[in-house]
């Protein structure tokens, strides 16, 4: 088959039905698939990853040992443009890099979660370790020209959140005095971030007219009937963009109360309130899972939602909800029947966030 065959039906079922535009969700992959000028390095990775994906859903063996190889040789010309000086800051370079990573997020080829991450907040999560993309130059300098999205913006608060929980690994002081000190601080930035979370909340349902107009509740359907769904109703969205934005904002906003939770003095009236909102905030991901895995929401509504569902899973552990954890464990390892290898191994890795 040819090379173009393969993207035109990769894309059909990586972005959502109602996709039409560059700047739909997955904007970025059809204006690298519809260049007519491609480099060697992304042409490379375009055909690596839509042949595997093909023969994924083909169950073509042999088209698949073929697309492994095509992997290979991508890295190899990949690796080639980046130790160029000039190639390596060439726009397709870098869309060579993130076709790639869509790669590794399908075939899971490493053996660790780094293989792929949807944003550089969920490496930071993953590994409690901060990045240089929390750092204020890199949160204001390449926005000189143009305004952040209010997703960006959600973004740059959660840039913040592995800086804090890296601190809260840290070793805490000897002295009783100064280590109570140490995490009342810790405490102290989990409620500032947290306030800023409920803002851009605020901002965000204010500018929309109300929340109802962003999801509402539905009762599940056939989408959710497969993926053996437990709760009586389940989320719909105004698009697959809002659908990402908000589990986002959930999942960032159960770590940062879960954080204060284990900071807040047990017998303040604040830690079952704080529980109660956990659970909400989980279930709401959990409900939002039957829209992000639909059919047409394409392969982008799979991608959005496993970083948020595996957050959602830890939460309903820690709160003693064993099935609606096993639920979130058991759809995760099942996105390999849909050629989403990386889904199961989240589910194995070790949270370190919480202790």
């Amino acid at each position: 088959m040819h090379l173009e065959a393969f993207l035109a039906t990769f894309l059909e079922t990586y972005l959502p039905a109602d996709s039409s535009s560059s700047s739909a969700p997955g904007g970025w992959m059809t204006i690298a698939i519809s260049s007519t000028t491609r480099t060697p390095a992304l042409t490379a990775a375009l055909h690596a990853l839509s042949m595997t994906k093909l023969a994924r859903a083909q169950n073509d063996r042999p088209l698949l040992t073929a697309g492994m190889q095509a992997h290979g040789y991508a890295l190899r010309v990949l690796q080639s443009a980046i130790y160029d000086t000039q190639r390596a800051w060439e726009d397709q370079t870098l869309a060579a890099v993130r076709v790639l990573s869509t790669y590794e997020l399908h075939e899971s080829t490493m053996s660790s979660t780094v293989g792929w991450i949807k944003h550089e907040e969920v490496r930071g999560l993953q590994f409690r370790k901060s990045s240089f993309f929390s750092e204020q130059r890199w949160l204001t300098e390449p926005w000189a020209r143009r305004p952040k999205s209010t997703a960006q913006q959600l973004y740059d608060i959660g840039l913040h959140i592995p800086a804090l929980l890296e601190c809260l690994g840290d070793a805490p002081p000897l002295l009783p005095s100064a280590r109570t000190q140490h995490y009342a601080s810790i405490l102290q930035r989990c409620r500032q971030i947290d306030q800023r979370l409920e803002t851009w909340s605020n901002g965000l349902t204010d500018a929309a007219g109300g929340s109802a107009t962003l999801y509402w509740t539905a009762a599940p359907g056939p989408d959710a009937t497969d993926l053996l769904f437990p709760f009586k109703d389940m989320l719909v969205f105004l698009d697959i963009e809002v659908a990402d934005t908000m589990t986002v904002y959930w999942s960032l906003r159960l770590l940062v109360l879960a954080t204060m939770r284990m900071l807040i003095p047990a017998h303040e009236p604040t830690v079952t309130r704080t529980g109660a909102h956990i659970t909400e905030y989980a279930l709401r991901i959990a409900k939002a899972v039957p829209y992000c895995m639909a059919p047409k929401a394409g392969y982008i509504g799979v991608h959005r939602i496993m970083f948020p569902l595996r957050v959602a899973m830890e939460a309903f552990k820690r709160r003693g909800l064993a099935n609606e954890e096993e639920w979130c464990r058991t759809t995760l390892e099942a996105l390999r029947k849909r050629g989403v290898m990386f889904g199961a191994d989240i589910v194995q890795t070790q949270d370190h966030g919480w202790k």
